[in-house]
């Protein structure tokens, strides 16, 4: 089975750094019809141009800082010494390539191939492949299920021991 699997919120705890991020710049910029917390758009506003001069300035330094989510690294070993195939989706843009590779390594996650700028993630998960993909953003998940893609919900308080383990038992009823 082939994994796809989301960076931001799923294998990286970025939203911490996004809300001391997204606090600066609305400080810095005074940004009027947003407050200082993060806007739940942020993810999907990428017609606004405030979320997207956000991030423009941000990326760069959100990426830079990240840490993976705990047991991420481990999970993914053990997923492929279980003989899952492990393929990175993200919406991160092509420009962002060296930074998100190098935050990748950084945090000893490994991967088969990474498939970037995947702003709607079903297309981009059947030319490559993908059976099952793990992501935080219902929108990405409701995608890929209209291209025939299982999908498994990332949860803000899950953890990558219990996702494991769910995607053991999605990978035994798909072989039934």
């Amino acid at each position: 089975m082939i994994l796809g699997i989301d960076i931001d919120d799923t294998l990286f705890d970025t939203r911490k750094y996004i809300s001391i991020c997204w606090k600066e710049y609305h400080d810095k910029y005074g940004i009027t019809r947003y407050t200082d917390s993060i806007p739940s758009t942020i993810n999907t506003g990428w017609d606004d141009p405030d979320i997207t001069r956000f991030w423009d300035l941000y990326r760069d330094k959100i990426c830079g800082i990240v840490e993976a989510k705990k047991d991420a690294s481990i999970s993914l070993l053990k997923l492929r010494s279980n003989g899952f195939g492990l393929k990175i989706v993200t919406a991160r843009p092509l420009y962002q390539r060296y930074n998100t590779l190098s935050s990748l390594k950084r945090n000893r996650i490994i991967f088969d191939d990474i498939i970037m700028n995947a702003k709607l993630k079903g297309e981009a998960c059947k030319i490559n492949g993908v059976d099952l993909l793990i992501d935080d953003t219902q929108l990405n998940l409701d995608d890929a299920e209209s291209f025939g893609v299982d999908t498994l919900l990332f949860k803000e308080h899950d953890t990558w021991n219990e996702v494991y383990k769910k995607i053991l038992e999605i990978n035994k009823k798909r072989r039934f």
